[in-house]
């Protein structure tokens, strides 16, 4: 969300009430699609907000206010952006918010200020404000239109987030701190490979690897808004994690937009399907264009085998299409064709077994 400042002149630009402001509403529904085993960070031009852990999962446990919802989102994140900006460069343990808790916190205040303890105040959420260097414009004054938007703070929490990517103990599921040996970034891009999650197994094999490498045992998504990301973001992108040696496939999931946090939760469900990580292994062993002609091929004999399912027969070739002129005396035959083989299908019984039928997302 690198079009946008999360800090004016005066302060946060957000608040309770204006959350549209800075997409921060979008921002928050993608922390609550997102696995609770999963580092999410949210990229401004300005700032970079980060979940990570379970402080933030225990935190809302304890305050029962655990409904993961856009709202309820915000008012945890909310706080710590305040913080940010007067300076707060650390974030309270659970132990810390739940003794302020009992000082000033209330239903409606689930993580309350309170300057004077220090620190942000709600536990697993991490606001860093970048603040303008000597000789650069501060972006936290006026923006005019035309205004470019600072790209070095994106550029730095990219680089400091890509390097520690394998490390990173909150970034896998069971919080492992064994440092993982091979790592694979998808970049959700317009131009990316078309995917089909079809199996829990690489189409490739069980024993796909990439140039005799490991396979990927962490994975970074990266996506930006309905429009995506612009080409100086993705390559800042690249940039890091090209330096961080880490590879990268593109994914497009669908050719219209969609919020992000549709993909987000679209990604999740095959991740827990068990079909995200086989997906990739094939897509990063095959390249974009092997891939999709691997697809095609397994769309021919799934269609193949399930007109056999079907007890149709293999499907037949196409007769070319005859003149234009011979087509409106052969209209009638043909339906009548089709409708006596309808009402003569429909008598006999089903199939025992058909093939699973396969569904796609949009984003």
């Amino acid at each position: 969300n690198t079009e946008y400042c999360l800090y004016g002149p005066d302060g946060p630009r957000v608040d309770r009430c204006r959350t549209h402001v800075c997409r921060l509403d979008e921002m928050a529904k993608c922390v609550a699609a997102a696995p609770c085993w999963a580092a999410v960070r949210l990229f401004w031009a300005d700032a970079v907000v980060s979940v990570e852990g379970p402080a933030l999962g225990t935190w809302q446990q304890w305050v029962a206010k655990r409904a993961p919802s856009e709202q309820q989102i915000v008012e945890f994140l909310l706080p710590n952006i305040e913080a940010a900006w007067r300076g707060e460069t650390r974030t309270r343990t659970f132990q810390e918010a739940k003794r302020i808790w009992y000082l000033a916190g209330t239903k409606e205040q689930p993580a309350p200020q309170m300057p004077d303890e220090g620190g942000q105040p709600t536990p697993g959420v991490y606001v860093c404000r970048a603040m303008p260097r000597d000789g650069e414009e501060d972006w936290n004054s006026a923006i005019a239109w035309d205004w470019a938007f600072p790209t070095r703070p994106t550029r730095e929490a990219a680089e400091r987030f890509a390097q520690d990517l394998r490390s990173n103990p909150w970034s896998r599921t069971g919080y492992d701190a064994q440092p993982s040996k091979a790592a694979v970034a998808v970049l959700l891009e317009y131009s990316g490979a078309n995917v089909r999650f079809v199996s829990q197994e690489p189409l490739t094999g069980p024993g796909s690897a990439v140039a005799g490498e490991t396979l990927p045992e962490v994975c970074v998504t990266i996506l930006g808004g309905p429009k995506g990301m612009s080409e100086q973001v993705k390559d800042i992108v690249r940039d890091a994690l090209r330096l961080a040696d880490v590879p990268i496939v593109e994914v497009c999931l669908g050719p219209q937009q969609e919020m992000a946090h549709c993909c987000v939760a679209y990604l999740m469900i095959q991740d827990d399907m068990g079909l995200y990580r086989a997906t990739i292994v094939d897509l990063l062993s095959l390249g974009k264009l092997r891939y999709e002609e691997l697809l095609a091929e397994v769309e021919v004999m799934a269609k193949r085998r399930g007109s056999l399912l079907n007890g149709c027969g293999p499907p037949k070739l196409r007769s070319p299409s005859p003149p234009r002129e011979q087509t409106a005396p052969l209209r009638h035959e043909v339906r009548a064709a089709l409708h006596d083989g309808r009402r003569s299908r429909s008598r006999t019984p089903p199939a025992s077994s058909r093939a699973p039928e396969l569904g796609g997302g949009g984003a």
